[in-house]
């Protein structure tokens, strides 16, 4: 479907693996494995969940070759951060971000240029309410600019540009 579909289609996501409950982690490895293969045959950007199997998949990404990776409201510790920002993914910042100490650490060593942001809506609001809305995206834009020490509309238009350089063909 996803082949016959792939013009249709911005990106595969938002796949990976989480350990959190489960006993299928090598079933969870060679899924994740087809995914990544696909995703590369197809040349699209690949989305990825990572809960509690940070490392796993990163390794499986970095044997694999993936090139054009979001890691989706990455968890992981920041020196697993240092290796998603040398393979040159992207990660996203979800809007919790104005509370938690760990977003903003990515932020502060993640290059602008590697970043993204989300809301996971309806989870991780960031002022702590439920449910989250895609409105509130702009809190993440607020905190990469105070963290940054940029405009915001010039943190704007970079994040826009990161969108472009792995969803809009040119």
């Amino acid at each position: 479907f996803i082949k016959k579909n792939k013009n249709k289609i911005l990106a595969v996501g938002e796949v990976g693996m989480d350990f959190k409950e489960t006993e299928e982690k090598e079933k969870q490895k060679i899924i994740f494995s087809r995914t990544i293969k696909l995703a590369k045959e197809i040349n699209k950007t690949l989305i990825v969940h990572s809960r509690k199997a940070e490392t796993d998949c990163i390794e499986l990404l970095e044997k694999l070759k993936a090139d054009k990776v979001v890691m989706h409201c990455f968890s992981g510790k920041l020196n697993l951060v240092k290796r998603v920002i040398k393979n040159n993914w992207f990660v996203s910042i979800p809007t919790s971000v104005v509370n938690s100490e760990h977003f903003q650490k990515i932020i502060e060593i993640a290059p602008i240029e590697n970043l993204l942001c989300e809301t996971d809506s309806p989870y991780l609001h960031p002022f702590r309410d439920f449910p989250n809305t895609p409105a509130n995206v702009v809190e993440s834009y607020k905190k990469i600019s105070e963290i940054k020490n940029l405009p915001l509309n010039e943190v704007e238009k970079i994040i826009e540009s990161n969108f472009k350089r792995l969803f809009v063909k040119t």
